[in-house]
């Protein structure tokens, strides 16, 4: 089901925030239980930033994200994160895959496939990893090796189904805090600036576009 009814009380900039959250539950529900598990979040953006807050719901004992941008990372520790690694510290990733790898569960939400080497190679063994970043087209080099070795279960996750209704539910029921991701509001008349800003990604997180 696609089209839900919106209680009177949550803004249009709120109801916008009804699909990346859907995708971001969906991830969390491909991931399987988190209860009491170490997460690593590959990518911090609005997606990654979503999967954070659900994840943490859903019972990750603590959470990790990696983000090349530095304003993603203080938004992620805002909302909670235990850790925000810069992915250009080549060091303390590399340490993360020592001994065959650290976290249980891995969501790589960058769409870069240094994201996907990074999530493959910091995934424990018989660890998940989801992939819900869209890679570029064309081929994307994947360790097969590593999954192999490790015994990982490499899971995709497209978009959403049922999750979408729950969304707005927790919307709706302010079960989510959606408000640190919503960064800048613009008026139709300044489109122009705000995909600028919006393509800034250590300026914004969500830019929203209403006829104010």
């Amino acid at each position: 089901r696609q089209c839900v009814p919106v209680p009177e009380h949550v803004s249009f900039a709120e109801a916008s925030m009804a699909e990346p959250l859907a995708v971001s539950l969906h991830a969390v529900r491909r991931a399987g239980p988190l209860l009491g598990e170490e997460v690593l979040i590959v990518g911090c953006g609005p997606i990654g930033a979503l999967v954070l807050l659900v994840a943490r719901q859903a019972g990750a004992r603590r959470i990790t994200v990696v983000d090349l941008a530095e304003k993603a990372r203080e938004t992620a520790l805002g909302l909670g994160a235990d850790e925000a690694v810069d992915g250009r510290d080549e060091d303390r990733i590399a340490a993360w895959s020592r001994n065959r790898g650290r976290f249980g569960v891995v969501i790589e939400a960058s769409g870069a496939p240094a994201g996907l080497d990074t999530a493959l190679r910091a995934a424990r063994a018989r660890g998940r990893v989801v992939q819900l970043g869209n890679m570029p087209a064309g081929q994307s080099p994947v360790s097969a090796n590593l999954v192999m070795s490790k015994e990982l279960e490499y899971r995709g996750s497209f978009r959403f189904a049922e999750e979408y209704a729950l969304a707005v539910e927790m919307i709706a029921g302010k079960r989510i805090d959606l408000k640190p991701l919503m960064t800048h509001r613009f008026p139709v008349r300044d489109a122009d600036q705000a995909f600028q800003v919006a393509l800034d990604r250590n300026q914004s997180m969500k830019v929203h576009l209403l006829d104010l």
